[in-house]
């Protein structure tokens, strides 16, 4: 079973961080579980909870670690994210999270 982590930079303890950042994902596999290598993901933000949605550029930097730098629109309150990854094996995971963090 694939799992996701998510990693925002200058995210603050009340959960918020700056209009332009960089989000990092890591796709791996929860313990205990086997599969495959992770072969690909894709990033989306939405700056209104969801109803629409903009894709981010990614970057691997490493084994299933894929980052993308955000610049959200000046007045954004909330960013929501969207992952979609999956592995050599044939898994996938879509996860998303509405109002993942604050925006200062």
């Amino acid at each position: 079973m694939l799992d996701v982590a998510y990693d925002v930079a200058g995210m603050d303890l009340a959960n918020n961080a700056p209009r332009r950042t960089t989000a990092t994902v890591t796709v791996g596999h929860q313990a205990g579980s086997t599969g495959g290598t992770v072969t690909g993901a894709r990033l989306s933000w939405s700056p209104d909870d969801g109803a629409t949605w903009r894709k981010a550029t990614l970057r691997r930097t490493g084994a299933g670690v894929y980052t993308a730098d955000l610049r959200v629109p000046k007045g954004t309150e909330h960013v929501s994210l969207r992952v979609e990854a999956k592995d050599k094996a044939g898994t996938t995971i879509k996860q998303t999270v509405i109002r993942a963090y604050g925006v200062r």
